[in-house]
């Protein structure tokens, strides 16, 4: 299935006049424009294996070894420092704890700086000759603090023309790598190799951002061959989306996605992709695929796509784990495998990746930016009819919105995202509230639970936003969003023009609900309940009372959805049920227990420690 709003997505660049803990946005929705979808690349840096060559090592005592220049607006450089950043946000995630701290580093600290457009660079004073050097590398110890700038280290043989190696591409918003000093190398060998002239710089481009603080530069003598995964993906997240909780209804062949990247000086020949699909206790699918490229230059990232013909026939985790080979002999074998994991469910559709909900992203008004209107949605393909009864969001502990809209859209049908299927005003309710450790996840029932039919061959997007502006709505989400998902409705393009944009970074916990029993009144015909001790770490109990004769199911979900532990009891009116349920071999983490009837049901979450 070809993605829809491939065909509608201008090439507007959103603005950055909105808050530090929400992503930027990189491309505007509209009619009548094709955005050119390519295959995604790694930044080709890994650990060499070398010394350091002809001592080429600076630790930023020696502040004449480097020059600096901008063409910022308003003018800013790069400073040289013993005490770290001082802006309200850059400052709280500490200074770099490299190994010559004492004698002091390097840093752009843009949030100190305020408002402004940056591009500011420090860069070797004179070059340094690689001659006789195959492969090179350049390591230097840093704290990135993320947001949405970009940070690069580029290279020149002639100190005008530049070769870009972004680094930190990947790391999530809002997060800082380590302050002990996170160590990075980058493979130059396809600029660098065997050059006479070489000149390193460090710089920094973007907006009003945290900072960037770097110590302990050398350049080494990297690996011959060294052929290391960059990315494995389980969806093809070019004409489609990779899903990681996936209803048993939708399942799909899955489709592998490899990039693997030539991180040593020379050229790597007939590369080879090995793939095993696992359902947690046995091997499911396996096999071989050849890169795309038959020769992988220095630096240089293949991306392959390949057709499985494996479809997953039953819930539970799936795993797909994939390594490269090639001709020659690898350096380094530690880099040659990569995973991607995803869920088959009951009922549950979801993008978000359960395992690492660690982001927040907010709207409508948090201190920060003018109140607006604001929505988060996400994309979803149908590939057989389903009813769709709920939408399950998790809430940020910064929601102050009393209520929200809940819309489904059919953008195919309506591109101007309108005039949606179905509208549900949900209030918002303290308990709903996630916050800490605690994840909360909320069914919104569709129409009562009737829900609205989603057509096979379809895609929709499905939305969750404030009821006016002003109202701060916050969701948790997992860092990711490489198939383009994600969209927000805001005032997030040039000069706060307010409208639908994508090319988020985050995936919002805002997932589909397939479960034909949401719309089933708890409490209906069943009373008395009791499930303790919550938390709970051996054996959990739970006691209820039937109103009338019954068939009842007790089930223990995870929080994707995924019946882990159920019983069954035949009741008769007035009758007392206890079950008891030994969870010592569950994960640590949230679950529901559902209690179910013909025409009731009973749900409560508890925690396993």
């Amino acid at each position: 299935m070809k993605k829809i709003y491939a065909s509608i997505i201008g090439l507007a660049i959103a603005g950055s006049g909105f808050a530090q803990n929400a992503a930027v946005a990189t491309q505007k929705l509209r009619g009548g424009h094709t955005v050119a979808l390519e295959a995604p690349v790694s930044t080709p840096s890994a650990a060499a294996t070398g010394d350091t060559i002809g001592g080429y090592y600076w630790d930023f005592s020696d502040q004449n070894a480097w020059v600096l220049g901008n063409s910022s607006t308003p003018a800013a450089d790069w400073e040289f420092t013993t005490a770290g950043p001082t802006g309200q946000y850059s400052s709280s995630y500490g200074i770099l704890n490299s190994t010559t701290a004492a004698n002091g580093w390097v840093m752009f600290d843009s949030d100190a700086l305020g408002n402004g457009t940056y591009n500011a660079w420090i860069q070797l004073a004179n070059s340094v000759d690689l001659t006789g050097y195959g492969s090179v590398a350049v390591t230097f110890q840093q704290l990135s603090a993320r947001y949405q700038e970009a940070t690069y280290l580029e290279v020149s043989t002639d100190g005008t023309n530049w070769t870009t190696y972004e680094v930190n591409a990947n790391q999530a918003v809002n997060t800082a790598s380590s302050s002990d000093g996170d160590i990075v190398s980058v493979n130059v060998s396809g600029v660098a190799a065997n050059a006479s002239t070489v000149w390193i710089r460090f710089r920094y481009e973007g907006a009003w951002d945290y900072a960037w603080q770097i110590d302990d530069v050398a350049i080494v003598e990297g690996a011959n061959y060294d052929l290391g995964m960059s990315n494995v993906w389980h969806g093809d997240i070019l004409n489609a989306f990779e899903y990681q909780e996936i209803p048993m209804a939708q399942a799909q062949e899955v489709v592998i996605g490899a990039a693997c990247t030539n991180l040593g000086g020379q050229a790597m020949t007939n590369a080879v992709y090995t793939y095993d699909i696992s359902d947690g206790s046995s091997s499911v699918a396996s096999g071989t695929f050849p890169a795309s490229n038959t020769s992988i230059d220095p630096t240089v990232t293949d991306t392959t796509w390949y057709s499985t013909g494996f479809t997953p026939s039953a819930v539970g985790q799936y795993t797909v784990t994939v390594s490269v080979s090639s001709d020659q002999s690898d350096e380094n074998s530690s880099n040659d495998e990569k995973m991607s994991a995803f869920y088959v469910t009951d009922y549950v559709y979801g993008h978000d990746d359960i395992d690492n909900i660690t982001v927040q992203i907010s709207g409508g008004s948090d201190g920060n930016s003018s109140p607006n209107e604001f929505k988060a949605a996400m994309y979803y393909e149908v590939f057989a009819d389903a009813t769709l009864t709920a939408v399950q969001v998790a809430f940020g502990s910064n929601t102050s919105t009393s209520s929200c809209i809940v819309e489904v859209f059919d953008p195919a049908n309506d591109q101007s995202l309108t005039n949606p299927l179905i509208t549900e005003v949900y209030d918002i309710q303290a308990a709903d509230i996630s916050s800490g450790s605690s994840l909360v996840l909320v069914d919104i029932p569709l129409d009562g639970g009737n829900g609205v039919l989603l057509s096979a061959g379809g895609l929709y997007l499905i939305s969750v936003g404030n009821t006016g502006p002003g109202e701060s709505l916050t969701f948790l989400a997992s860092d990711g969003d490489a198939d383009r998902a994600s969209l927000r409705y805001g005032p997030y393009g040039s000069g706060g023009a307010v409208d639908w944009y994508t090319g988020w970074s985050t995936s919002p916990i805002i997932r589909g609900n397939f479960d034909p029993t949401v719309g089933i009144q708890e409490n209906e015909d069943v009373t008395g309940v009791q499930i303790y001790p919550n938390p709970v770490a051996d054996n959990l109990t739970v006691r209820f009372e039937a109103k009338q004769d019954q068939d009842f199911t007790v089930r223990v979900l995870n929080v994707a959805g995924q019946m882990v532990l159920s019983s069954q009891s035949k009741t008769k009116a007035g009758q007392k049920i206890t079950k008891n349920f030994n969870v010592e071999n569950l994960a640590a983490g949230v679950y529901m227990v559902q209690i179910q009837g013909a025409t009731a049901s009973y749900t409560q979450r508890v925690i396993v420690q």
